[in-house]
């Protein structure tokens, strides 16, 4: 293929060539490198590559990993979970990051079933996870005995 000009089509023929070979490099020094986006004109394509390292678990340690892991008390939860699964809207997903300056929503997940990325508000992510909000008082909401006994 020739490419004349730039376009969409060329700019993903650019990336599917460049794929195998970011691969290759990728294997060789123990890193992950990934496509992160690009910009283009008519006659330029400027792309973003980015390279994180891989922990000793085999885990990806992006920067929204390490946002995660410095930021995650700011929004009630811990570093640990970081990596954790739950339940949101009958789907199981994975904490995979953080996007501090996100304000409404900055907690990254992975959908399970298929891989797809999403942000989702913090209060999502702790109900998902069956945290108690610091700020609530214990007996704030309403139980199934409560109901019960008042019938």
């Amino acid at each position: 293929m020739d490419i004349k000009r730039f376009d969409k089509h060329a700019c993903v023929a650019v990336e599917a060539a460049l794929k195998p070979r970011l691969e290759e490099i990728a294997k060789e020094l123990g890193i992950d490198i990934k496509y992160a986006g690009g910009r283009f004109d008519v006659n330029t394509f400027t792309m973003r590559i980015e390279c994180s390292t891989i922990g000793q678990d085999g885990t990806v340690n992006t920067r929204f990993a390490e946002d995660f892991k410095r930021n995650a008390h700011v929004f009630g939860l811990e570093a640990t979970d970081l990596g954790r699964q739950f339940n949101y809207s009958f789907e199981v997903y994975e904490i995979v990051g953080l996007k501090p300056k996100s304000r409404k929503f900055p907690i990254l997940v992975k959908r399970l079933k298929d891989g797809r990325m999403f942000k989702l508000m913090a209060r999502s992510v702790k109900d998902g996870l069956d945290k108690r909000y610091k700020d609530a008082p214990e007996d704030e909401g309403i139980s199934l005995e409560t109901l019960r006994n008042s019938l």
